[in-house]
């Protein structure tokens, strides 16, 4: 155990999801006896399944293209190995994905890469160097809010009694986008509230344009299988993050009736319910609405090589198409749908509809109270899965100081080393 961590804990994490799965790795890593309690809830969306009718294809509800390669890093590292082993152990490589390809109604592609000098040059050639810039000049104006949103939720946890002004509280998406003349743009530029879980994209916070803020800075990101070259889903790491924690000394049981745990500390990773209005002024909260998830199997045309192809039709309401194609093997390859026109009922494993700047100010604190702490897909980071890492890493900071009163913040640059 390292200096400072005298006393290390029970800690019980009630849901095998991917916060979940994340937070116990960092505390087993520092030395805390940890049993993660799996509720066989549909939220514990990380892991994978098999697709029916296909038993060795496996496929998940994560998205294939991946964003903040950095949070996958820094678990790894915080979690016994740096991210090069971790996955060649695997014989995996995390590489920049091809751009997206987003298509519009009237027929007009834009092939969209990450950086910025990329999406100018794309975007001029499609709308002209007019729109190209202001597209430009936006995203560098939204690089404050991913900063902020840094500070207040992602890197820290949010604690303010009213919105900070740093993060816009009075802007919605609608009106950065309407700083677009090109209606196409608009669609475009609020793709990325639905995506994030906002089902009314106009009114959404500002804060949600923090994603395009994190596409151009970070890149785009996908898993490669080193010996077919083949693009893999996200479920492949929490696979490796189980086999991590199996060989940590976690366990990982399933919730049964009267079942009985004695612990330190307890830390819920399930769904949370969003709160009922207290006043008639209070704005209606409701969980996201996740968009309708297919995949099928399909035989593989011979454009399509071993990267994942992404293409996103969009429409005037904000709310987007996306479909990832995969070649499987020679003949054939895997077709994911997330279609954000057709969504189900509000589901709070999804996490809660980012719709207004109050709605999202409410979202649950990671500590409750005493040995209490929530975290998942509704806590202010979002539901992305970048997001969860985040908000997992934050919760696993303030765990090992409650526990040990060591403070293994990367702030503190006299943290105490976890053991090897």
């Amino acid at each position: 155990m390292a200096e400072g961590a005298a006393r290390p804990g029970r800690v019980q994490i009630t849901g095998a999801n991917l916060a979940g799965l994340a937070l116990a790795a960092r505390l087993a890593r520092h030395g805390h006896r940890v049993t993660v309690v799996s509720a066989g809830a549909p939220g514990e969306r990380a892991a994978g399944y098999a697709l029916g009718g296909h038993p060795d294809v496996i496929v998940d509800d994560l998205p294939l293209a991946t964003t903040l390669p950095a949070a996958w890093r820094d678990l790894a590292k915080k979690s016994g190995r740096p991210m090069a082993g971790f996955l060649n152990a695997a014989h995996l490589d995390l590489v920049e994905a091809p751009a997206a390809v987003h298509r519009f109604a009237d027929g007009t592609e834009l092939a969209l890469p990450a950086d910025r000098g990329g999406q100018v040059k794309a975007l001029e050639a499609v709308f002209g160097r007019a729109q190209a810039l202001a597209w430009a000049g936006l995203v560098d104006e939204c690089d404050a809010l991913w900063q902020a949103l840094r500070r207040h939720g992602a890197e820290a946890p949010f604690v303010a009694d009213d919105a900070p002004a740093e993060l816009q509280p009075k802007l919605t998406m609608g009106q950065l986008a309407d700083r677009l003349d090109d209606a196409r743009l608009r669609q475009l530029w609020l793709s990325a509230a639905s995506r994030a879980g906002s089902s009314d994209p106009v009114r959404a916070p500002a804060l949600l344009a923090s994603r395009w803020s994190l596409e151009r800075t970070f890149g785009r990101w996908q898993l490669l299988d080193q010996d077919s070259g083949l693009t893999q889903p996200l479920s492949v790491l929490t696979a490796l993050l189980l086999t991590r924690l199996d060989e940590a000394g976690v366990e990982v049981i399933e919730l049964v009736d009267g079942y009985e745990f004695t612990a330190d500390v307890v830390v819920d990773c399930l769904a949370v319910d969003p709160p009922r209005r207290r006043w008639p002024w209070q704005p209606r909260i409701e969980a996201v609405r996740p968009p309708t998830i297919g995949h099928e199997v399909v035989d593989a045309d011979d454009a399509l090589g071993g990267h994942v192809r992404e293409v996103v039709e969009h429409s005037p309401s904000g709310h987007p198409v996306v479909t990832w194609t995969r070649r499987l093997d020679a003949d054939s390859a895997l077709v994911t749908t997330h279609d954000h026109t057709r969504t189900g009922d509000p589901d709070p494993h999804w996490g809660w509809a980012a719709d207004s700047i109050d709605g999202w100010m409410r979202r649950p604190p990671l500590h409750i109270e005493g040995g209490h702490w929530q975290v998942g897909a509704a806590s202010h980071a979002g539901n992305e899965p970048w997001a969860e890492l985040l908000s997992a890493a934050l919760v696993s900071y303030q765990v090992h100081e409650h526990l040990t009163g060591a403070d293994i913040r990367p702030t503190n640059r006299d943290a105490p080393r976890p053991p090897r």
